[in-house]
C-alpha cells in the first residue's frame, strides 16, 4: 500500500509534497508539525484514540488540507490512499452508531514531519489517528521504509446509513478468513449459526490466480471466480 520500492524520482516527489505541506501551514502550525528526525516522538506511535503531537486535519487551513492529501497520494498507492481515506470516513459511522460516539472525528488525523524533507539526510513523516498509523522513513540511497504501519477498520462492514456496504479492508478480511478456514481455526460460514450465515452474504473460496481475490469456488461442476469470472471449467 506504500511506496517502499519506489525509484529515486518518487523520493523526490514525496519530499516535494512534504515541503509543500509544511509551506501551506502558518508558522505556529509548522512548528507543531515538525520534530527532529532523532526525536523520541518518532517512536511514540499508536492507532488508538488519544492525544497526539503534530497537526490534525481539523486545524489546517484549506490549502494545507489539500497539501496533506497530496502527501498521502504521493506516498501511498492509489489503493492505500483509498483505504486510509475510508478509515477517516468510518469515524462518522462510529459517531452515529456508538452511544459515546460524539468524540469520533474524521478530521482528527494528525500529520507530523521528522527532519527536513529532501535528498541530503534521513527524514520521515507520519499520519496517525484512530485505526491508522503510517510511518514513513526516507534515507538517501535506500528504499522508503513504511513501518510501523497499521490499517484497521471498525466496523468491518457498514450495515446501514450512507456508507452501507462499505468494507474498507475487504480483501484483507477475506484472505484472513480463508486462511483461518483452511487451517481449521474457524468453521466455514455455511456451517455457522443462521444469524452468521445471514450476515455473511459473500462467498469465500480459494485465491483466484487471475485477480487474487479469495472468491475462487467450486460451483455447478467446475471452479470459477465470483469476482472476475475466471474459470477452470
Amino acid at each position: 500500500m506504500g511506496a517502499s520500492s519506489a525509484p529515486r524520482w518518487r523520493f523526490r516527489l514525496i519530499a516535494a509534497a512534504a515541503g509543500a505541506f509544511l509551506a501551506a501551514l502558518p508558522a505556529d502550525l509548522q512548528r507543531a508539525a515538525t520534530f527532529a528526525v532523532s526525536d523520541k516522538e518518532r517512536q511514540n506511535w499508536h492507532y488508538v484514540p488519544r492525544g497526539r503531537e503534530g497537526v490534525p486535519l481539523k486545524q489546517m487551513p484549506r490549502t494545507a488540507r489539500a497539501a496533506a492529501h497530496e502527501l498521502m497520494k504521493t506516498s501511498l498507492s492509489a489503493v492505500g490512499y483509498g483505504k486510509a481515506v475510508n478509515i477517516f470516513r468510518l469515524e462518522d459511522v462510529l459517531r452515529r452508531i456508538e452511544t459515546f460516539g460524539l468524540g469520533r472525528d474524521p478530521d482528527n488525523y494528525a500529520f507530523t514531519v521528522f527532519g527536513t524533507p529532501g535528498p541530503g539526510a534521513p527524514w520521515g513523516w507520519r499520519l496517525e489517528g484512530h485505526h491508522l498509523s503510517l510511518n514513513f522513513t526516507l534515507v538517501p540511497g535506500k528504499p522508503v521504509a513504511v513501518t510501523p504501519a497499521f490499517f484497521g477498520a471498525n466496523p468491518a462492514e457498514v450495515r446501514s446509513g450512507p456508507l452501507q456496504g462499505l468494507r474498507t479492508l475487504a480483501r484483507e478480511e477475506d484472505l484472513a478468513r480463508t486462511l483461518a478456514e483452511h487451517t481449521g481455526q474457524i468453521k466455514p460460514v455455511s456451517e455457522g449459526p443462521p444469524m452468521a450465515r445471514a450476515a455473511e452474504n459473500r462467498r469465500i473460496g480459494d485465491l483466484c490466480k487471475e485477480c487474487g481475490q479469495a472468491t475462487f469456488v467450486y460451483e455447478e461442476g467446475c471452479k470459477k471466480c465470483l469476482s472476475c469470472g475466471f474459470n477452470e471449467c
